[in-house]
């Protein structure tokens, strides 16, 4: 399976596949076969690249590391060219508040129903918009300051 080594190598085709599931009017099956997959392939590789995310994201020093960065860069263009929408704000809050306490940062946003591609997309998001929109920086600092950050 040529696609299938693909994804597993491949950042930039991980994360497009992602955001195409994330937010298909296709059926799930249809996406996956569409790429040689099925749900149990999928899930193989979904577990190794957010494994693989998390790892980079948990070991880096300070800002974000370039397999992370790549990743969100890559599933914010698909999602865009999908036409997807990140998620509300509140969510974003509870996501960043257990980033910012560290530890498996996966398995935190797990819990919370958020994978790590998700939250990346909407961190771009409300931080550009926040760079541009007062209004969307005091709804963000007011939701933050909402989360106990624990």
């Amino acid at each position: 399976m040529t696609e299938q080594r693909g994804l597993d190598d491949d950042v930039v085709l991980y994360a497009e596949l992602a955001a195409e599931l994330s937010g298909a009017p296709r059926p799930r099956d249809v996406v996956l076969a569409d790429h040689g997959l099925d749900e149990d392939a999928w899930a193989e590789i979904d577990s190794r690249w957010q494994d693989r995310l998390s790892v980079a994201l948990a070991s880096a020093a300070e800002g974000i590391p370039p397999l992370v960065a790549a990743h969100a860069e890559a599933f914010a263009r698909a999602q865009h060219s999908l036409g997807g929408v990140p998620m509300p704000l509140a969510r974003f809050a509870e996501a960043t508040a257990i980033v910012q306490r560290g530890g498996d940062v996966g398995a935190g946003l797990a819990r919370l129903g958020v994978d790590l591609a998700a939250y990346l997309t909407a961190s771009r998001h409300y931080t550009t918009l926040a760079a541009h929109d007062r209004a969307v920086a005091d709804a963000l600092r007011a939701a933050m300051s909402g989360v106990p950050q624990r």
